[in-house]
């Protein structure tokens, strides 16, 4: 299902060799703050118990708006959507242990409340007391936990696509279902290659912030250790998932729709593949993703949702929609 595309692409993609001797100079990971990263931010580090979390900066005078990253993704992420929020908001972004330039150490827990206290080490380091939380994906957990435990520290939620119970409403059944899967990578693991491949099975497209995004990864058998580790993350959130009508903030999911072309812009109109896609994104994806939205508003008592029509990345193919529906449910002082 593409809600977890992104862990099978990185299962897939590690498997693959690396062509060392065919790397092109273009090919060669880079760190933020390089010519690749354009956005103007500040990279820097917090240290909690021997492990370094990498965060970016964007500065700001306004409220603390905090972004947290989906499974595998890192703080670059956010770079998109981050440049328009930083003109009214305090904006940083995390990254998550275990994943881009963060430390992945090879003992201790990956849980969603290793992350939670990772985001409150970082937030007490800067020095912000209170903020509103914005978390992807795997992060709508991070911030449901976040704000149950500490909820003096936190003023709204905003979940993108994010459904801390979508296995408990049989999300894996659907996903199974999936009549066009994306087909595995194949051939010599290289950024370039990566990237077109991204490009063509998820994003229809690409940006400075998926660039970013992606080039702080490692590939090959760093990527591998790491999807050993992180994996823990997912089963954490299944084995002991939060109970989001504890949550007391007020909080927004925006809720991605999909259509037959933001889930699959590969397939060609007229197969029978397209067929195939067509009738499983409009009679069962669909209908269960909506399903999502509005459960949303019946658990969190002071929920709201919005629907956007997109993948589950719409905040990447759609960084100003999602910038302003996240501005306008900060700045709202009817919804307090």
């Amino acid at each position: 299902m593409p809600r977890l595309l992104w862990l099978l692409l990185v299962t897939t993609l590690h498997r693959a060799p690396i062509a060392h001797a065919q790397q092109s100079v273009s090919d060669t990971p880079i760190r933020s703050g390089l010519a690749i990263d354009s956005a103007h931010h500040r990279s820097a580090f917090v240290a909690r118990g021997g492990v370094r979390l990498h965060y970016l900066d964007w500065g700001g005078r306004g409220p603390a708006l905090v972004l947290l990253p989906g499974f595998s993704l890192t703080a670059h992420a956010y770079d998109d959507i981050a440049e328009l929020l930083a003109r009214e908001f305090r904006v940083v972004a995390l990254t998550p242990r275990g994943f881009g330039e963060s430390s992945a150490p090879d003992t201790g827990e990956y849980s969603i409340e290793t992350m939670v206290v990772d985001t409150r080490a970082v937030l007490d380091s800067l020095g912000i007391t209170r903020a509103m939380l914005v978390g992807h994906s795997i992060s709508g957990s991070v911030i449901a936990r976040f704000a149950t435990e500490t909820p003096d520290r936190v003023t709204k939620l905003v979940f993108l696509d994010a459904f801390p119970y979508f296995a408990a409403e049989g999300g894996d059944s659907v996903a199974a279902l999936d009549p066009a899967p994306v087909p595995p990578f194949r051939g010599d693991t290289t950024y370039v290659r990566v990237r077109g491949f991204l490009a063509r099975y998820r994003f229809n497209g690409w940006s400075p912030a998926l660039e970013a995004d992606l080039r702080v990864k490692p590939l090959g058998a760093e990527n591998a250790r790491r999807l050993a580790l992180t994996g823990s993350y997912i089963r954490d959130q299944k084995s002991h998932a939060v109970d989001v009508s504890r949550v007391a903030a007020p909080s927004l999911q925006l809720c991605a729709i999909p259509t037959v072309g933001t889930e699959y812009p590969w397939l060609r109109a007229g197969t029978g593949q397209y067929a195939a896609a067509n009738t499983y994104v409009a009679h069962t994806l669909r209908p269960f993703d909506r399903h999502l939205c509005r459960l949303f508003a019946t658990l969190v008592r002071r929920g709201h949702i919005r629907e956007v029509r997109g993948s589950h990345y719409v905040f990447f193919t759609q960084p100003a929609i999602t910038a302003r529906a996240i501005r306008a449910f900060a700045l709202d002082t009817t919804i307090q």
